[in-house]
């Protein structure tokens, strides 16, 4: 495993050491599951890896209301960072990989089911 996720809890690191490997597809289905509170890590290591789908991304970003994240700049949470990283990832054209179809649905009340 990659150095710089070694720092990661007991479970966060197996997980990561269970998707190591996995498709990019795999991956996705299982980040659709994922629950941010106790797998933080683990979305981090998936966001970061070079085969890491675009429709990945942006499901990740859409889960995370990041309007509220992004609308208070002045307030600098490990949370806006990570939605901040993931941003500078996307213009970078880091993410090349296309081929997961992405199409968020909304729900009653108008919020965005990803």
């Amino acid at each position: 495993m990659d150095g710089k996720f070694e720092s990661y809890d007991a479970e966060q690191r197996a997980m990561i050491d269970w998707l190591t490997g996995r498709s990019p597809d795999a991956r996705h289905a299982i980040a659709q599951d994922l629950n941010f509170d106790f797998a933080e890590d683990v979305f981090e290591w998936i966001l970061t890896q070079p085969d890491c789908d675009l429709a990945t991304a942006a499901s990740y970003f859409w889960r995370t209301e990041p309007f509220d994240l992004l609308e208070n700049s002045a307030y600098r949470s490990e949370d806006s960072m990570t939605m901040q990283r993931l941003i500078d990832r996307v213009n970078a054209g880091f993410y090349s990989r296309s081929e997961i179809f992405y199409g968020a649905r909304r729900r009653r009340g108008g919020q965005l089911d990803t």
